[in-house]
């Protein structure tokens, strides 16, 4: 576990440091100074207005979505585009090309009608907040000419926040028939919803670590597939300021995909090819010696085995160690020490691999991710359980290959 090791000696280096920065030692004296007696002030001082914070709002995004039916050729068809960010209420537009016959597109983002012929339609729509903010995305859908429609609630992890943020969220149903009824339980303070269209919204106003659950039924009293559910709803505390007060451009959400593909020798042999999602918030950064380690206050992600599919927060030292100074040049190599470990609450830990010139990083810190190095593309990251001693697949000589990266998301 080198990686490991280099990760040790660059955090205790940095966290002392951090330690003694800023602090003034002072010499004991010998004799005691004299008191000066002083006049109060005879007038008042004025009083100071402490300013309303300004709300933090997310980039507006349309959430993708993928494996589910389309529509059936002759059948009723509903479906609700999923949306987060921005500053609520969402208006949808479409741009250019041609919804399925017989679909329309409302205002608030559903696709209704019954579907008068099949085939693969592509158009692109436009997402715009209240605001006036916008982002535009192509779909594609394909009506099918036979099949039943399944009635179904998709909930995305939803980001964590950070105090005073505007939330915005939609999530994806289709099918059922209307009107839709949500129910939505543990939110914030400061965070609403709504039960005719499930739209979370409102701003936060305080640190919680909350579980919250969204159930959903039809109009016939039917429950979507999907429903209920539960997932996390996090909001960070201020963050920490370090001794000497600096800020990372790294601080933030990265969200990103761990990739890897491997032999399997059995009978008959083959390739599989499998992946997870993670999601990682870097705070409270300490500088030094060219370096910049951040702590992982946040992680969600997909895979099981690393039991933070809802979001949880990684045990000490998580960081991640990352150039002092983003690159501004194409060629800025890493050097040795670099890299993201992350131990998660039930032993597991996932490190990437963190000798020079391993990772990359892009203009401006926004994307990390391995290097493109074919020497290093079995063992960009690496997987263990320090509680358990086992090893998670991909880790032995079938390896084909590794990969992730993570993109900056939102503070």
């Amino acid at each position: 576990m080198a990686w490991f090791k280099v990760f040790s000696v660059t955090i205790s280096l940095l966290v002392l440091a951090a330690m003694f920065a800023g602090c003034t030692l002072i010499s004991p004296t010998t004799t005691n100074p004299t008191p000066t007696l002083t006049t109060s002030p005879t007038t008042k001082p004025a009083l100071t207005t402490i300013p309303t914070p300004t709300p933090v709002v997310a980039p507006i995004e349309m959430l993708g979505f993928s494996n589910v039916q389309s529509g059936i050729q002759g059948q009723s068809f509903i479906r609700q585009l999923p949306a987060a960010g921005g500053i609520p209420p969402y208006t949808w537009t479409l741009v250019s090309g041609t919804l399925p016959p017989g679909l329309s597109l409302t205002s608030n983002g559903r696709i209704v009608g019954t579907p008068t012929s099949a085939g693969t339609f592509t158009y692109r729509l436009k997402l715009t907040d209240s605001k006036g903010t916008s982002v535009e995305l192509d779909i594609t859908q394909k009506i099918g000419d036979s099949g039943t429609l399944q009635f179904v609630l998709l909930w995305a992890q939803i980001s964590s926040y950070n105090e005073n943020q505007v939330v915005g969220y939609v999530p994806f149903v289709q099918g059922g028939k209307l009107p839709w009824t949500f129910n939505v339980s543990g939110l914030p303070e400061g965070v609403t919803f709504d039960p005719a269209t499930g739209l979370i919204q409102g701003m936060t106003t305080s640190a919680a670590a909350l579980p919250i659950t969204i159930s959903l039924k039809d109009a016939d009293g039917n429950e979507a597939s999907g429903s209920p559910v539960t997932v996390s709803f996090l909001v960070n505390p201020p963050k920490l300021v370090n001794a000497g007060g600096s800020k990372s451009v790294y601080e933030g959400t990265y969200i990103g995909i761990f990739t890897y593909q491997y032999e399997d020798y059995s009978n008959p042999p083959k390739t599989v090819s499998g992946g997870f999602r993670l999601t990682i918030t870097l705070s409270n950064p300490i500088t030094s010696g060219g370096l910049t380690v951040l702590q992982i206050t946040h992680a969600s992600c997909s895979d099981p085995y690393f039991g933070c599919q809802m979001g949880c927060t990684p045990n000490f030292p998580s960081v991640a160690t990352l150039p002092a100074d983003p690159p501004t040049t194409p060629l800025h190599p890493s050097t040795a020490g670099m890299g993201i470990a992350i131990i998660f609450p039930n032993g597991a830990t996932l490190g990437t691999t963190n000798y020079a010139g391993a990772l990359s990083v892009s203009y401006g810190g926004r994307t990390l991710s391995n290097s493109l190095d074919p020497a290093i593309q079995n063992s960009t990251w690496v997987v263990a359980n320090l509680t358990t001693g086992t090893m998670f697949l991909p880790q032995s000589s079938s390896i084909k290959f590794k990969s992730w990266s993570l993109s900056w998301s939102a503070l």
